[in-house]
């Protein structure tokens, strides 16, 4: 992401293609004006990403192998809580039964709120 952002909560999806992660504002994002500790900050404002990094994985599997090609670059990145003011905390689970599709689960709320010491 750009700018005043602090990257964070890394989980792979379940294909190894992609990563999901937090990316909190931390001041410069025109959310928060000052740079509060995570101590007095634990709801921070902030969305939930997806970046391919299909690409980078096989760049470092030909490089383990002593291969010297190189597969080129990832670009982008995707918002996947575009309507989320509070978003974190990504894990991936299975719904089991006759679904086996892995489903993304976070923690979110649209309209957030005065984040210091508040709770979700």
């Amino acid at each position: 992401t750009q700018g005043g952002y602090l990257l964070g909560q890394p989980v792979f999806t379940p294909d190894g293609d992609a990563v999901v992660y937090t990316a909190w504002d931390a001041g410069s994002g025109g959310s928060m004006p000052k740079r509060l500790g995570s101590t007095y900050c634990q709801q921070r404002f902030g969305k939930i990403y997806v970046s391919s990094v299909k690409l980078v994985m096989q760049e470092l599997s030909s490089s383990a192998k002593g291969e010297t090609k190189y597969g080129g670059k990832d670009e982008g990145y995707e918002c996947l809580t575009q309507n989320d003011v509070l978003a974190r905390s990504p894990r991936f689970f299975y719904s089991g039964g006759n679904d086996s599709a892995s489903k993304l689960a976070f923690l979110s709320n649209p309209r957030g709120f005065d984040t210091h010491v508040g709770c979700m």
